[in-house]
């Protein structure tokens, strides 16, 4: 794909952030579970809205699936994550 500067600068941020977590809570095996568990620490812990949490779900599964076609990993590490709402914005009258 043909990405931004910017949407690779924060793909690696995001990325960057799950390697961080799992080095911080000593995370041995990266599977489904710890990718889960990283998401409900975002959403739970560090209280980031649903549109942050989507972002980054996105980018995550964007990479892991960058993986699997360039290294032939067949396991996908990003569980279908639960639905969180994200609330609409109105406009400013």
């Amino acid at each position: 794909r043909n990405l931004s500067k910017n949407t690779l600068c924060a793909y690696r941020c995001d990325v960057m952030g799950l390697l961080n977590w799992c080095n911080m809570r000593k995370v041995e095996v990266l599977d489904d579970k710890a990718v889960f568990a990283y998401f409900q620490y975002l959403q739970d812990e560090i209280e980031l809205k649903a549109k942050s949490i989507r972002r980054k779900y996105v980018a995550l599964k964007q990479y892991f699936q960058f993986i699997n076609l360039e290294k032939g990993v067949t396991e996908i590490l990003v569980p279908a994550y639960r639905y969180v709402p994200t609330p609409s914005s109105l406009p400013c009258v």
